[in-house]
């Protein structure tokens, strides 16, 4: 009685603005679906390995949460797009959202320009990290970048966390100003410094300490001549191969003549993205 009761419970009410049939073509396979409202307005971009499922998810919780009930109300029509596997839903989800710019997707929206820190000695021989941005760089060809960040203030609050766990100098990072000659940083009054700032501390170990410390966020170089191709599989009903060069994803093409298509219209240094730089490395680590 119990699990009949919950198996009723869970069944999924049918947004009113959709047609009773909206749902019976939907695969339980893996890709990406597309919420339409009004005049085909973007509402949502989602993506699953079970596309079937994760689309009545949302019905089954739309009379719990605001968030679903809104979605559920002002959606007109569902759109579904097939691929072979996660990762290539990863890559069209990211795609798609920052393409569409949906209502109710906040997170992969399109980004500005990236930036990363490279170290670099200043005019008095002090080595510090300075900001270089990916409009001035090829970021996948580049060596020794740390971290990805989509603003410059994200970059500075990761470079202050790290001065603060590591007991680096602000001065000596360019974070602060020094209020005069050998006048010591404030992180040293708090002893969150070692005292590069006032001589206490060789200049030397204070860049191999920086050095250290940021190579939790180095930023791993292209390591391919050129474009490759990433194989995903569904079985043997469809191959995808989605297009990467210099962390930059090109496309995903299914035939000889779209992997030449891809290629031939390749923009010569493509845009990097954060969001599909974190899917593209981790696949490829795997």
């Amino acid at each position: 009685f119990e699990a009949a009761l919950s198996s009723l419970l869970q069944r999924p009410s049918l947004p009113s603005h959709l047609p009773t049939d909206a749902l019976d073509q939907i695969p339980d396979r893996p890709g990406v679906y597309l919420f339409y409202g009004e005049n085909d307005l973007p509402l949502y971009v989602g993506k699953s390995v079970r596309l079937r499922q994760r689309v009545l998810s949302h019905f089954n919780a739309d009379h719990k949460l605001y968030k679903e009930m809104r979605l559920s109300q002002q959606l007109h029509r569902i759109e579904v797009r097939e691929t072979a596997g996660e990762i290539g839903a990863l890559l069209l989800e990211a795609q798609l959202v920052k393409d569409l710019q949906p209502v109710h997707n906040r997170l992969l929206r399109r980004q500005g320009d990236l930036c990363a820190w490279r170290l670099k000695e200043d005019a008095k021989g002090r080595t510090q990290p300075m900001l270089t941005y990916a409009s001035e760089q090829d970021f996948g060809r580049a060596d020794r970048l740390y971290g990805l960040f989509s603003t410059k203030r994200k970059a500075e609050t990761a470079l202050r966390e790290l001065a603060e766990l590591h007991q680096l100098c602000l001065v000596q990072l360019g974070l602060e100003k020094q209020a005069g000659p050998n006048k010591p940083c404030f992180g040293w009054q708090l002893k969150r410094c070692k005292g590069v700032c006032v001589g206490k501390e060789a200049e030397s170990f204070h860049r191999a300490r920086l050095e250290a410390a940021l190579s939790s966020l180095h930023v791993k170089t292209w390591p391919h001549a050129g474009a490759v191709g990433l194989v995903e599989r569904l079985g043997d009903e469809r191959t995808d191969i989605h297009v990467v060069n210099n962390w930059c994803y090109l496309g995903t093409a299914r035939s000889e003549d779209e992997l030449h298509t891809l290629l031939e219209h390749a923009p010569a240094r493509p845009a990097l993205d954060l969001d599909t730089h974190k899917i593209l490395s981790r696949a490829m680590l795997r």
